[in-house]
């Protein structure tokens, strides 16, 4: 039988109460439909208990910013990789989770099914101590998406409020490779968003209209991706060059990791963050004399080359190669063993990261273990998430088999 070793006493009783009904539905007659009915409705509630219980310690492990010590940046990257969950997925239960904390009339009202978690991703975005009975009243009875059409227009668009949607702009990308189809997407704030949205507009309504092939009408989305393309041709056509970070490092301060270096016409910077640099970069030597007089500049030469570079993305998926993020966009090429200590540039040695992840690889103080694409970030002193969720006991496994057995039973042989 499963032990209660390690759980809370409420997480306990939800348990039995959920064995119980699974004990009881063993016995169900199929060809009743409200007998079906009922039974979903209890298995239901049930789940709405787990459902409690769950964002409980969620929101604790996130106030106690467990996953700084796994090196993730937030409890939604750990719960993603921790439980095999979609980033957007795990990052909206993570707001639910914590918001609940301060909003007990909420909570007990998602425990008891009087409301949905639809409703309660909704409400809890415009709720607080002095509204959420209000808004309680109005939204029992409510479908979901008239749930979500009153909450937006009781959210205030305050100066704070701009600022952080200017600040949490984004545009991500990513090949379906089956499909060969690459697919976009992103937000932009109010104004930007306008610009944009008229911008190619305008360009996609100067584009035919007609197919050439058999004069039919060409869809405006059609258009907007031809003008979107051809945004990106006129860019690539008017680049001439591409821009360029210089950095003065002597050979001793990337070897020993002690020292300090300087960016062209900027400040000095640490060694580690010179070595940062330094990973995924064109590398050209200036010789000089004793006194510091330049006589000799190499050429540009590629830290890593270009097939090299294809290499390492195909087996990314030009992603972020951490476990947990989702990152697609400023990927740097990271020697895990740094040339300076003979780690060579070589498939095995270099990895794909985003620039979060590549700074705490570095003056972040995190070691990379493994080998790609089994690699983890690990802080000194704490043991390495597990990716994807931990496995159930044959214990836990064997309790729920034998309960389900004879549920299973009836439930085949149909009405």
């Amino acid at each position: 039988m499963l032990s209660g070793e390690g759980l809370s006493h409420p997480v306990i009783i939800i348990f039995l109460a959920m064995r119980k009904l699974i004990s009881e539905e063993s016995h169900l007659d199929v060809s009743h439909p409200e007998d079906l009915v009922s039974s979903l409705d209890r298995c239901y509630h049930m789940r709405c208990q787990w459902d409690i219980a769950l964002m409980e310690r969620i929101a604790e492990i996130d106030r106690r910013k467990i996953y700084e010590s796994y090196g993730l940046e937030s409890t939604a990257s750990w719960v993603a990789t921790r439980y095999g969950m979609g980033y957007s997925k795990s990052m909206e239960l993570v707001d639910v989770a914590v918001a609940i904390r301060e909003l007990p009339k909420l909570k007990e009202a998602y425990r008891e099914a009087r409301i949905s978690y639809d409703h309660l991703r909704a409400l809890v975005r415009v709720a607080n101590d002095e509204n959420e009975e209000d808004l309680l009243r109005q939204a029992e009875g409510l479908s979901a998406g008239a749930t979500f059409r009153m909450v937006r227009k009781m959210l205030e668009i305050s100066l704070e409020d701009s600022r952080y949607a200017r600040a949490d702009r984004w545009l991500e990308k990513y090949w379906d490779l089956e499909q060969r189809i690459l697919y976009f997407c992103g937000q932009l704030p109010e104004d930007l968003g306008a610009k944009f949205e008229r911008a190619i507009d305008e360009i996609a309504r100067a584009l035919p209209s007609k197919s050439l092939e058999d004069d039919s009408r060409v869809p405006m989305g059609v258009r907007r991706a031809d003008a979107l393309c051809a945004l990106a041709d006129s860019e690539l056509q008017s680049s001439s060059s591409q821009p360029q970070l210089l950095v003065h490092v002597n050979g001793e301060v990337l070897s020993s990791g002690k020292g300090t270096a300087e960016i062209q016409g900027g400040p000095a910077i640490s060694a580690e963050t010179a070595r940062r640099l330094s990973c995924d970069c064109s590398i050209q030597v200036l010789v000089e004399k004793a006194d510091g007089t330049p006589i000799a500049l190499t050429r540009n030469k590629r830290s890593v080359p270009a097939w090299l570079d294809a290499a390492v993305r195909h087996r990314a998926g030009n992603c972020c190669e951490v476990p947990g993020c989702t990152r697609r966009i400023n990927l740097i090429r990271h020697h895990i063993r740094h040339v300076e200590h003979d780690g060579e540039t070589c498939y095995e040695n270099i990895l794909l990261v985003c620039d979060h992840h590549h700074w705490m690889a570095h003056e972040g103080g995190y070691e990379v273990i493994g080998k790609p694409p089994r690699i983890w970030l690990k802080k000194p002193g704490m043991p390495p998430i597990k990716v994807g969720p931990p496995r159930a006991t044959q214990e836990i496994i064997a309790a729920f088999d034998q309960e389900f057995a004879a549920t299973a039973s009836v439930m085949a042989r149909g009405p």
